[in-house]
């Protein structure tokens, strides 16, 4: 994690008994990583399937790089998000 906001937020929302949804993530070399995830929800509820599962790559609340190289700061798109269907 290249930011502490995760913990700050989670410290303000344990307040409302809550806090941000995370995942592990296990990568090709065996490193296991703590990411964000994003809500999504399908817009036709009767088609079949589940939505995707939506990892931030960077920071939602501060636009830093989450994980790997942390020199990278800022997120202008919608590339700073990973999509899988698990």
């Amino acid at each position: 994690m290249a930011c502490e906001c995760l913990r700050r937020v989670d410290e303000q929302l344990q307040k409302r008994n809550c806090k941000v949804a995370t995942a592990f993530e296990i990568t090709p070399d065996m490193e296991m990583l703590l990411v964000i995830l994003v809500g999504s929800e399908k817009i036709d509820k009767g088609k079949r399937g589940r939505p995707p599962q939506i990892q931030a790559t960077y920071c939602p609340f501060c636009g830093k790089k989450w994980f790997g190289d942390s020199s990278a700061e800022g997120a202008e798109s919608a590339e700073g998000a990973a999509c899988s269907n698990a």
